[in-house]
């Protein structure tokens, strides 16, 4: 009988799970008198499990929007950049065949928002207890620290760049 059992767990196949802890966010409006964040919250869910909120009041339509996205790898010697990717927001929310690496990054948060139409947005954008889930990330995540840096660049004026931007681990 125990020869059975212990053949039984031998046999299954072990998976680590991984998981994300983010150790902080930080939201940022370059020009108060365009957008101006009410909220940027991280919260904990349970133990080592984070989720995001914010919301940010826009004052001004948004026409166009440029967006770009960094991941960055932190290693004590060198980071490695693991994604660098800019794209149209507005082309991006009308069609999703292009962008690919940029699609999958807003699939991980994009029903929890309310960034569900294309351009003009003339309202405020909010997005409730995001999480990241890392079987859907669409670059390698081996463990260790990262920097994530989200910019939203509206109507062609960095003037008025909305900046989110995050460190956090994977272990």
């Amino acid at each position: 009988m125990f020869g059975l059992w212990f053949d039984f767990l031998c046999s299954k196949k072990t998976q680590v799970q991984s998981r994300i802890i983010v150790d902080w966010i930080n939201c940022t409006s370059r020009d108060p008198t365009f957008a101006k964040f009410a909220l940027c919250r991280l919260g904990n869910i349970k133990k080592n499990v984070r989720e995001f909120s914010f919301h940010n009041r826009i004052f001004q339509p948004i026409q166009e929007c440029i967006i770009r996205i960094e991941a960055t790898y932190t290693m004590e010697k060198k980071p490695i950049v693991l994604l660098n990717a800019t794209c149209d927001g507005c082309e991006l929310m009308r069609t999703r065949k292009r962008y690919v690496a940029v699609r999958k990054m807003f699939d991980l948060i994009g029903k929890n928002t309310n960034l569900n139409h294309t351009c003009p947005y003339n309202h405020d954008v909010i997005g409730k207890n995001l999480t990241l889930d890392l079987q859907k990330v669409p670059f390698p995540t081996p463990l260790g620290r990262y920097y994530i840096k989200a910019s939203f660049i509206p109507n062609g004026k960095m003037s008025q760049a909305v900046i989110v931007d995050g460190v956090g681990r994977i272990v």
